[in-house]
């Protein structure tokens, strides 16, 4: 059976001390992604918990954006 792959979304204190530990406990999940407005924690949580993939807001968008929610994600794979 393939693993379940999931993203944690927030990478903040509780995120770093309970989620992620928990989904690493368990066989069957893979932690594919990071995703946090703050850049700089969503690497530091991809960093310690060896996350090759994070998300982060990287910008405002212009007026009439598609989405309506006037935010640019950023996407990277990080190298460890």
């Amino acid at each position: 059976m393939s693993k379940l792959k999931v993203a944690v979304i927030g990478s903040g204190q509780v995120a770093r001390t309970s989620h992620i530990n928990h989904y690493k406990s368990l066989p069957d999940v893979e932690i594919c992604a990071v995703c946090d407005v703050n850049q700089n924690a969503a690497k530091m949580a991809a960093d310690e918990f060896h996350i090759f993939i994070l998300v982060y807001r990287c910008g405002d968008h212009a007026e009439g954006n598609t989405a309506g929610c006037g935010q640019h994600l950023c996407a990277e794979q990080v190298s460890l």
